[in-house]
């Protein structure tokens, strides 16, 4: 799902209407506030004094809007997916690719035939040991590609976020809200008891949200 503030589509006139807001604050610290305050010093000072003044307050300011929109993308959220449980979003679809094959293997026979750009990794016993992304894939010099296994690329199973069917998908996506930055692209593998069932990625969210309220892009 995108997270990212208003702030990043932002028109021109918002960022001219910052840099008269500097100005004007500039131009009352130093020629009225500061030299009131603490006399004694050159204009330039003064200016110099104010403009830094007048750049740490609207840095303050900014922080404080860019936290209020981040508020009020949760609860937009919250309102348009809080009954909407893990299960009803997740792909139960999910292409596995062996933990002993090279990356080469992996390119030509999976992400070829899968429209996926995430798939499971099986090791030599038959169970799941991580995910591997096309990230991992593009960390990979390609001269390295027929020798690198992908068990050597894949993002152990313990390191990605996982949720079960029933679970509300709010409270996951506040959870990988408090990860932060991974490397499986905001991805979540869904389990039922041991048994994984399907996987969550943001695309799936952005598409929910779309469906129940096209106006509104998170």
């Amino acid at each position: 799902m995108r997270t990212e503030p208003p702030a990043a589509g932002v028109p021109v006139a918002v960022y001219l209407s910052v840099v008269v807001i500097v100005g004007l604050l500039t131009w009352g610290l130093a020629m009225s506030l500061l030299p009131g305050v603490d006399p004694g010093h050159s204009a330039a000072s003064y200016w110099v004094m104010g403009t830094l003044g007048a750049l740490g307050l609207v840095s303050i300011g900014w922080f404080v809007v860019n936290a209020a929109w981040a508020e009020q993308a949760d609860v937009k959220t919250r309102r348009l997916l809080g009954n909407v449980r893990v299960g009803a979003v997740m792909h139960r679809h999910l292409p596995t690719v062996l933990a002993d094959d090279n990356v080469t293997e992996l390119v030509d026979h999976f992400l070829s035939d899968h429209p996926n750009t995430a798939l499971l990794v099986v090791g030599a016993n038959g169970r799941i040991v991580g995910l591997v992304t096309l990230r991992q894939l593009h960390q990979v010099p390609a001269g390295d590609c027929a020798l690198a296994r992908v068990a050597a690329i894949a993002v152990p199973l313990d390191e990605v976020a996982t949720a079960s069917p029933g679970e509300p998908l709010v409270d996951v996506l506040a959870r990988l809200a408090r990860r932060g930055h991974d490397d499986i692209g905001g991805r979540v593998l869904v389990f039922d008891d041991d048994r994984i069932v399907g996987i969550v990625s943001p695309a799936d969210v952005d598409r929910v949200v779309e469906v129940r309220n096209p106006k509104v892009h998170l």
